[in-house]
C-alpha cells in the first residue's frame, strides 16, 4: 500500500454524495447509531427490513404491517433495498478479511403475508451502496469496483480498482450528464461518461487537502510538504 493511500485509509474525511434536482451534493455522512445499518422498504402489506453488522451478521425480514407477525427471510448482510416495477431489489453482501462477496435478488410481495426471494445475479464482491436508474438501470458501489445492472438483469463493470477496498464506499448516484460519482473515504470518485458509453474515472479531494501527512493513526490535510 503506498503512503498516500495509507494516509487516506487512515482519514477521518469521508465524503458522501447524492443528486438532488439535477445539482451534485457532497457531505459527510450521518453518524452510523450502534453497530449495524439498517435498510427497509414498504413490500405489499408489510415491510422488509434488512440489517448488517459487517462480519458479526445481518439479515433480511418481513413484517408485517402492524409490527408483530415477523419472517426472516436471509441471513445475509443487507446493505440496500430499491424499488424497480412490481419488484424490490435487495443487495447483499460482506467484505471482510479475504471475503469479499455480493449477490442481488428480487422480491416479490405476497398480499398478506411473506413473498419470494429469487437470486438474480451474483456480483462477485460486496455492495456497500446502490441507486437506480429512470431507465431501471441500478448503479452499484461496491469495494473494489463500480458496477452497473440493467433492466435485464446484466451486470457490467464500469470501473474496478483494487486499491478502492482500503476507501470504504458509501454512495453513488448519477448527474444530468451520466457521469456517476461515487463517494468515499478522503476521495469523490467521478466516472466522466465519454461517447459510446464508456467512462474515465477523475478523483476529487477539496482543494485545501491536496498534500497530506500521516501523524499516529490520523490522516491530515496540509499546507506543504513537512
Amino acid at each position: 500500500m503506498s503512503d498516500d493511500l495509507r494516509c487516506a485509509n487512515y482519514s477521518s474525511n469521508e465524503w458522501h454524495v447524492k443528486v438532488n434536482a439535477g445539482v451534485v451534493q457532497i457531505s459527510r455522512p450521518p453518524e452510523p447509531k450502534g453497530k449495524g445499518r439498517t435498510v427497509e422498504a414498504k413490500a405489499g402489506a408489510g415491510r422488509l427490513v434488512g440489517y448488517d453488522a459487517g462480519e458479526f451478521g445481518g439479515g433480511l425480514w418481513w413484517s408485517g404491517a402492524d409490527g408483530r407477525k415477523k419472517i426472516r427471510l436471509s441471513n445475509e448482510n443487507v446493505h440496500a433495498i430499491l424499488a424497480r416495477k412490481n419488484e424490490l431489489l435487495v443487495f447483499t453482501g460482506l467484505a471482510h478479511g479475504p471475503i469479499d462477496e455480493g449477490k442481488v435478488y428480487a422480491y416479490t410481495s405476497g398480499l398478506q403475508s411473506a413473498g419470494n426471494l429469487v437470486e438474480l445475479a451474483d456480483l462477485g464482491t460486496a455492495p456497500s451502496a446502490a441507486s437506480i436508474e429512470d431507465d431501471g438501470t441500478v448503479m452499484i458501489a461496491a469495494t473494489d469496483r463500480i458496477l452497473a445492472f440493467n433492466p435485464s438483469n446484466h451486470l457490467r463493470v464500469l470501473y474496478q480498482n483494487r486499491n478502492m477496498g482500503a476507501l470504504y464506499t458509501n454512495s453513488i448516484a448519477t448527474d444530468p450528464a451520466g457521469n456517476v460519482l461515487v463517494g468515499m473515504r478522503f476521495f469523490v470518485l467521478r466516472l466522466h461518461r465519454r461517447q459510446g458509453g464508456e467512462f474515465t474515472p477523475e478523483w476529487y479531494v477539496p482543494g485545501s487537502c491536496t498534500k497530506t501527512k500521516l501523524v499516529g493513526y490520523d490522516c491530515k490535510c496540509i499546507a506543504r510538504e513537512q
